[in-house]
């Protein structure tokens, strides 16, 4: 954005979810500027919704008329409705089986083939309908008017474990939903961040200082998200400016006196978010309601009435002290005017909630016993263990994030289960812009070198390289060796060691 230089910029940052999405965006560097929320989506009822997410669904239409989309909270009851088409995009050999096999990927499988599309135009033509959305409820908030003389620079959210050739996906949707053109090349920018990674340094950003964080101490986020939940390990690697670095085991253990610091993270994944309490909560509530109602309504319909009782009136109050809910079906679903049925708190918690809460807590243990046996090592194997070897616990915070994540029940649930380590609830607003301020080396930053280049160039840690249209992943190794009065750092490609630099290593 050289010939934007002295303009205002202008940050928009856009979470394409798995179950819904959103967008926010803020002026960088303008004074006290704080993100605002992308709302008033359009509904079947004619009333925007404040919500500051919309679902991450598309409808096509009937077989006659496929040019008659509609998406987000405009979808009718159908069958056909297409959601989880975010995993499309990637490869099935680079999806974790928990999602590869899953009914709802196999579903939206089902509705690519039928509506005769490809997984980007699917995703391109949610993100425009997004995007159209977005751009003017921004510009009317902020009365910029259409064509604002300004920088913009978008940030979209990937998971932490996709592929490049994903992300590659990605952009070529968002040139399908129009957004690479949108702007002049000279004043328009794009980076790509994990979800992960948004939260964690939103918190640690927030929390670093008075919580007293030291050099090797570690930090978990956990992200418990509408489908998946995934947990990442970070260590403290400088006190000033702060930084904190992902970290895993190069080969499943570290040698006495060597440590591989890598670009990919520690990362795990489980089926277990809060869309699986949806459902489990579906499957207690069915069987419960008169077999007259369940045969006249469909089964969609059902679904979608129980899924609003579900959001509204139960989920949001699982953690009180309170004996049951009494589950209100609409009276256009029933036979009697005021239906009712009644749940215990029992059920909720332990059939319903117990399972999930259950497969979290043994990521999070898996994590901390990980990270534990890995900074378990003489002090001579690197800098971070030289410090951490002195604490009893090391694992001094968890960050949790994300729709499931910010439960309060499982907040409270997760407290008892894990004692020592503090936990904190992270929501991410303005993690894309704080980001953005003071956190550059683990994103992927795309820009544009050439008018005439069919796509940006790709510049990260893990140095993906775009080669005619295909995408390669090139892994290299950063070694660390200790000798008691130097840091010896090494970088190695296919096991050959292409530099090495070494630092005096000062005890104090």
């Amino acid at each position: 954005m050289a010939s934007g230089q002295g303009l205002p910029t202008m940050v928009i940052a856009i979470d394409l979810g798995n179950i819904s999405s959103g967008v926010a965006w803020a002026m960088l560097n303008a004074p006290n500027s704080k993100p605002k929320f992308v709302t008033g989506w359009e509904t079947l009822s004619g009333n925007p919704s404040d919500d500051v997410k919309v679902p991450s669904t598309l409808y096509y239409g009937e077989a006659k008329n496929r040019n008659n989309l509609e998406w987000g909270f405009k979808v009718p009851d159908d069958r056909d409705v297409l959601s989880w088409f975010k995993h499309l995009i990637v490869d099935d050999k680079d999806l974790p089986d928990h999602i590869r096999f899953s009914p709802q990927l196999a579903n939206a499988k089902r509705i690519m083939r039928k509506v005769q599309k490809t997984p980007v135009e699917i995703v391109g033509d949610y993100l425009k309908q997004l995007w159209l959305h977005s751009w003017e409820h921004i510009t009317q908030s902020d009365g910029l008017g259409e064509n604002p003389v300004i920088n913009v620079l978008i940030c979209i959210t990937s998971p932490a474990t996709w592929p490049s050739s994903a992300r590659v996906r990605i952009i070529k949707a968002l040139a399908h939903a129009g957004l690479l053109n949108y702007f002049p090349r000279d004043r328009f920018g794009l980076r790509f961040f994990t979800d992960i990674s948004m939260a964690a340094f939103a918190a640690i950003d927030d929390h670093a200082e008075r919580r007293g964080l030291e050099l090797g101490d570690v930090i978990i986020a956990c992200d418990a998200g509408g489908g998946t939940v995934d947990v990442v390990s970070y260590v403290v690697t400088s006190h000033d400016p702060f930084m904190v670095t992902e970290y895993t085991k190069a080969d499943g253990k570290l040698p006495l006196h060597m440590s591989h610091i890598r670009t990919n993270v520690v990362t795990a994944g489980e089926m277990c978010g809060a869309i699986f309490l949806r459902d489990k909560f579906s499957a207690a509530v069915k069987p419960r309601i008169s077999p007259g109602v369940r045969e006249r309504v469909r089964d969609h319909a059902l679904s979608k009435a129980i899924d609003h009782v579900w959001r509204s009136d139960i989920s949001p109050f699982v953690h009180e002290e309170i004996n049951g809910f009494d589950v209100k079906i609409p009276v256009a679903l029933s036979t009697t005017a005021d239906p009712k049925i009644s749940i215990p708190i029992k059920v909720v918690r332990n059939q319903i909630y117990g399972p999930l809460v259950e497969k979290i807590n043994n990521l999070l243990q898996e994590q901390i016993a990980l990270a534990t046996q890995t900074f378990r090592y003489s002090p001579e194997a690197s800098l971070f263990v030289y410090r951490s070897s002195s604490y009893t616990n090391i694992i001094q915070l968890i960050i949790l994030t994300g729709g499931f994540g910010l439960s309060p029940y499982l907040h409270k649930i997760l407290v008892d289960r894990i004692p020592d380590v503090k936990l904190i609830m992270e929501a991410g607003q303005g993690a894309f812009f704080d980001d953005v301020k003071s956190h550059s080396g683990d994103d992927y930053v795309h820009h544009f070198t050439l008018k005439s280049d069919p796509i940006p160039d790709i510049n990260d840690l893990e140095v993906d390289t775009i080669a005619m249209r295909r995408a390669r992943k090139v892994e290299y190794q950063l070694q660390v060796l200790f000798d008691r009065e130097r840091i010896w750092f090494s970088v190695y490609y296919k096991n050959a060691c292409l530099g090495y630099r070494s630092i005096p290593f000062d005890r104090e």
